[in-house]
């Protein structure tokens, strides 16, 4: 069970007495990314639906009830144990409809579900941009992703569509099974227009021939140029665009090389893509520069009608170790997170960061890199991690789990490594089990942690203290609205 915790510990005091008091609060998974907040203060018990952004009042035997299962009850089970009392007739009506509950106990689930591997293409570890801070070493001489590894991982990855389609990232759209190919770059995908429109036909045709539905979705510095936006529209591809800001942030912390500015090529191609129906989402990376600006992205989002935006603070790694780039005062980018969150959901818009885990889905690790990623890479390796593309990063050792044998024509998967990897889960991760977050945040980036103390399992504990007051100091704001 999460234990209660003393909401926004580290405000000062005039933020103290601007009415949001000391409360005592317990926070929990129902069911997947739905979570439910139990608010106990003076004025007694509260329930608060955090994806509904409902709250309810409830009987102190309803609060308690919660908490001992720490959501691991159905609501009919709620209902029987608590008499039915504790809420208003039609407030458990709105529970019984809002989906927050297990429809079955969670022992009675399949606890055997298969892990399923998203595969991504390393298209590039080349890149038109000059980002002070990108992790990768990408320049701008083109080193693309030749055909023949890929061409080879996707055979091998996808000729048991037909026997076993849950191993890919499916979902059900209009009756037909779809699968998801991510198109990213150790640079920038799209630098060669011809390669990437390559890889997509490959994909599509495999797809299709095991009559199954291609699915996109790419991972972009957006200055693309024409053919590669209208394959994008054809396909209706998910676009996550990096844009740090307004052209005063964008053009000094993502210029093109030799300097030239590249927010209106951007910018432009954000529009097409909003305008032709293409999901956009907008990924900026947060500098100690460019933090009083968070808001301004709040403002363009809405502008150009775009839903989402992803805020992270810039990683000591990469150029940033010599660039001078540095990220954020972690409580000053924590509060401002935690501000332009709720500004964003006044204006419709979500804003996301691994720093804001309450908002992310619950899983059984924290992403991809443990051990679910197949990343084919520019060098014919298989990585998990997005950050290790290439076999001379400091973390190849734990994150590259296999590699591309041209002569036999197969994937050789090390599945040690791949062990290794999905084992930190949850209930490994002894330093996390006493963390309200622990369902929604699972640790945080294993590759920063190991980045940090040598150990996947050990989370960056300075990070983790921002987290968790960003997650409360978003919560009590939204109880109080």
């Amino acid at each position: 069970m999460y234990k209660r915790v003393e909401l926004l510990p580290n405000l000062s005091k005039e933020e103290r007495t601007g009415g949001f008091g000391k409360r005592q609060t317990a926070f929990f998974r129902l069911k997947k990314e739905k979570v439910l907040l139990v608010r106990q203060d003076d004025g007694g018990r509260l329930l608060f639906d955090a994806s509904g952004n409902v709250a309810h009042n409830i009987s102190v035997k309803l609060h308690d009830e919660m908490l001992r299962h720490d959501g691991r009850i159905t609501l009919a089970e709620l209902r029987s144990v608590t008499g039915g009392h504790g809420l208003a007739p039609a407030a458990w009506e709105e529970l019984e409809t809002s989906g927050l509950f297990l429809s079955e106990a969670p022992e009675k689930q399949a606890a055997d579900k298969r892990s399923i591997p998203s595969l991504l293409l390393d298209l590039s570890a080349g890149c038109n941009l000059a980002c002070p801070y990108c992790y990768s070493d990408a320049r701008a001489k083109r080193k693309l992703l030749p055909r023949s590894y890929y061409e080879i991982a996707l055979h091998e990855m996808l000729k048991e569509l037909k026997s076993r389609p849950e191993y890919f990232l499916t979902t059900m759209t209009g009756g037909k099974q779809t699968v998801r190919l991510g198109l990213i770059g150790g640079g920038e995908p799209t630098l060669d227009p011809g390669a990437f429109t390559e890889a997509v036909h490959l994909f599509q045709n495999l797809v299709e021939d095991a009559g199954m539905e291609p699915v996109f979705f790419v991972v972009s510095n957006g200055t693309f140029n024409e053919t590669v936006l209208k394959i994008l529209i054809e396909k209706k591809a998910t676009a996550q665009i990096s844009l740090d800001g307004l052209p005063h942030i964008q053009n000094r912390q993502r210029p093109f090389h030799g300097g030239a500015p590249s927010y209106d090529v951007v910018i432009h191609n954000i529009r097409r893509l909003v305008g032709a129906g293409c999901e956009v989402l907008i990924r900026s990376t947060v500098t100690a520069d460019s933090l009083i600006h968070m808001e301004e992205l709040v403002d363009l989002a809405k502008k150009e009608s775009i839903a989402h935006i992803h805020m992270e603070p810039v990683e000591l790694a990469g150029r940033a170790l010599h660039s001078g780039a540095m990220p954020p005062p972690p409580d000053a980018f924590g509060r401002e997170l935690a501000r332009v969150f709720v500004l964003g959901l006044k204006n419709g818009i979500t804003v996301k960061s691994n720093h804001l885990p309450i908002i992310l889905p619950a899983l059984r690790t924290f992403c991809g890199a443990c051990g679910k990623n197949r990343i084919v890479t520019t060098d014919g390796h298989i990585s998990c991690c997005v950050e290790v593309t290439h076999l001379q990063h400091p973390l190849a050792d734990t994150f590259v789990i296999g590699e591309i044998d041209t002569r036999k024509k197969a994937l050789v998967m090390w599945e040690e490594r791949i062990r290794a990897l999905g084992a930190r889960t949850l209930e490994r991760l002894s330093s996390c089990q006493d963390c309200f977050l622990r369902y929604n945040c699972l640790g945080n980036c294993p590759a920063e942690a190991l980045r940090i103390n040598g150990d996947i399992y050990q989370p960056d504990r300075a990070w983790c203290a921002i987290s968790r007051n960003t997650a409360l100091a978003v919560i009590d704001r939204l109880l109080e609205r």
